[in-house]
C-alpha cells in the first residue's frame, strides 16, 4: 500500500497555480453548472422577445361523414295570396327546385385556416417581461463570475495546502535527520562512557516521535493533493514546488478603492440585476389590469362544405379581452410583485454595506497575515541561533540531551509556523481579490520563479 501511495506521488503531474486555476475554470463542476443556468437565462430571455412578433398559428381538419348533409330550400306556401294566373307558374317553378335539394355538406369535408394575432396593448407587458429576463440573464452571468471567483479561492487554497503539507514534510524531515546525528552523537558519547543511557533513550524517543510528524505530514499532503484534483477536474496532480524564501506580495495596494470595488463585486451585481428584474415585474403586473388588444387576420380554405359555404375566406379586425373582475387576483399579484421589488431593493443595500465591511476584513486580516509571517521569519531565525548554541553547548557536554532535543524541537516548530505564515499570507490576500471582486492571482508580485519559505 506504501508503495503504491509512493508511486501516485511521483508520477503525479505538477501544475502551478496559474494552470490549476485554468484546469478549474474549464472543468470544475461548480462553474459548468453555472454556465449552463447562464445559457439557460438567455434562452428564456430570448423566447419572451419573440412575443414581439406575430403569433401565426394553422388549423387544419379532414373529416369522412356518414352521409352528405342535403335540404329543400322550397316553401310551397310561398305561392299562396298570388292570383290565379300567377300561382300555377310559381308553383310549377317551385316544384323543380324541390326535385334538386341543395347541397349543405358532402360526405368528405376538409378545411385549413391559417391565422395571425399581433398584440398591441401586450406589447407593453412583453417589453417589460423582456427587460425582467434581460436581468435575470445578467444576474446568472453575475453568478457565474460569482462561482468562478469562489471556485478560484478554494483551489488557491487546495494547491497552497498542498505547498504547505510538503514544505511541512521537508521541515519534518530535517528535523527527523538532525535527531538521528543526535542520536548518533549521543551513543558514541555513551559508549565512551560520557552519558549515560537516559540521554540515548530520550534521543531514540524524540526519533520516533519525529518519523511519526513526518509520516503525517506526507499523509496531508497526499489528502490535499486529491483535493486539488477533484477542484480543478483531473487526477494525479500536485502543485509545483516554488524556489527559495520572498516576502509574500504586500496587500496594501488594494486598499485603493476599496468600498467602489465592494459594490460592484459579482454577487452584489446579481442581486442588483435581480432587483430590476423585480421592477419589471411590477410592470408587468401593472400591465395586466389592462385590457388585451390584439389584431386578428385569418384566412381559410373550404372542401366540401356546401353551395353556401366560400372555397377561400380571410379577414382582418381587433380582438379584444379583459378580466374586468376577477376577485382582486390582478391588483393582489402587483401588490406581491411590489413588495417582492422592496425586499430585494431592502436585501440589495445590505449586501451593499456588509461587502463594503467584509472587503475591510479582509484587508486587514491580510496585512496581520504579512505581519504574523514577518515575525515567524524573525522567530526562525533565533531559533536556528538557539539550536546553534546548543547543538556546541552539548558537544561540550555543558547540557543535557533533553535541551538539545527541546532547541530542536522550538527550531522545527518555528520553520512550520514561518512556512504555515507564509501560506496563510497568500490565502489571506486571495480572500481579498475575491472580496473586491478582483481575478484571485495572490502570486503576483513575485519576483519570476515565484519563491516560498
Amino acid at each position: 500500500m506504501i508503495a503504491l501511495l509512493l508511486a501516485g506521488a511521483v508520477f503525479a503531474r505538477e501544475i502551478g497555480l496559474d494552470e490549476a486555476l485554468r484546469l478549474a475554470a474549464a472543468g470544475n463542476a461548480e462553474v459548468r453548472a453555472a454556465e449552463m443556468a447562464e445559457r439557460a437565462e438567455e434562452a428564456r430571455a430570448l423566447a419572451v422577445a419573440t412575443r414581439f412578433l406575430p403569433t401565426f398559428s394553422a388549423t387544419g381538419s379532414a373529416l369522412w361523414w356518414n352521409a352528405p348533409l342535403e335540404a329543400a330550400v322550397v316553401d310551397p306556401a310561398a305561392c299562396a295570396g298570388l292570383d290565379a294566373a300567377m300561382q300555377p307558374l310559381c308553383e310549377q317553378f317551385l316544384q323543380g327546385l324541390a326535385d334538386e335539394p341543395v347541397l349543405l355538406r358532402e360526405a368528405n369535408t376538409r378545411q385549413l385556416e391559417v391565422r395571425a394575432v399581433q398584440p398591441l396593448t401586450g406589447l407593453w407587458s412583453v417589453a417589460e417581461g423582456h427587460r425582467a429576463r434581460r436581468a435575470l440573464a445578467r444576474a446568472a452571468g453575475a453568478d457565474l463570475d460569482d462561482t468562478r471567483s469562489s471556485v478560484q479561492v478554494r483551489v488557491t487554497e487546495a494547491w497552497l495546502l498542498g505547498l504547505r503539507t510538503r514544505a511541512l514534510a521537508e521541515v519534518a524531515d530535517e528535523g527527523v535527520a538532525a535527531i538521528e546525528a543526535a542520536l548518533a552523537r549521543a551513543e558514541a558519547f555513551h559508549a565512551a562512557g560520557v552519558i549515560g543511557e537516559t540521554d540515548v533513550l530520550q534521543a531514540r524517543l524524540a526519533l520516533a516521535r519525529a518519523r511519526l510528524d513526518a509520516r503525517r505530514a506526507r499523509a496531508g499532503a497526499r489528502s490535499a493533493d486529491r483535493l486539488l484534483g477533484i477542484l480543478v477536474g483531473e487526477e494525479d496532480v500536485q502543485p509545483a514546488p516554488l524556489a527559495a524564501a520572498e516576502p509574500p506580495p504586500a496587500p496594501g495596494a488594494l486598499s485603493a478603492d476599496l468600498a467602489e470595488r465592494a459594490r460592484h463585486r459579482p454577487d452584489v451585481e446579481a442581486l442588483r440585476a435581480r432587483v430590476d428584474a423585480a421592477r419589471a415585474q411590477v410592470a408587468v403586473a401593472r400591465a395586466a389590469l389592462l385590457p388585451q388588444v390584439a389584431v386578428v387576420g385569418s384566412w381559410t380554405k373550404n372542401q366540401g362544405l356546401g353551395s353556401f359555404s366560400a372555397a377561400t375566406e380571410s379577414y382582418v379586425g381587433l380582438g379584444l379581452t379583459w378580466d374586468a373582475w376577477a376577485w382582486g387576483r390582478r391588483w393582489a399579484e402587483l401588490r406581491a410583485a411590489r413588495f417582492d421589488a422592496a425586499r430585494a431593493e431592502a436585501g440589495l443595500r445590505g449586501l451593499e454595506a456588509g461587502a463594503v465591511v467584509e472587503a475591510e476584513a479582509a484587508l486587514s486580516d491580510a496585512e496581520l497575515a504579512r505581519e504574523a509571517w514577518e515575525t515567524h521569519r524573525d522567530e526562525v531565525e533565533l531559533a536556528r541561533a538557539n539550536l546553534d548554541l546548543a547543538r556546541a553547548r552539548y558537544e561540550a557536554h555543558a547540557i543535557p540531551m533533553t535541551d538539545l532535543l527541546e532547541a530542536q524541537a522550538l527550531f522545527a516548530r518555528a520553520r512550520a509556523e514561518e512556512v504555515g505564515a507564509w501560506h496563510d499570507a497568500l490565502l489571506a490576500l486571495a480572500r481579498v481579490q475575491d472580496a473586491l471582486g478582483l481575478p484571485v492571482d495572490p502570486l503576483r508580485g513575485l519576483s519570476a520563479g515565484e519563491t516560498a519559505p
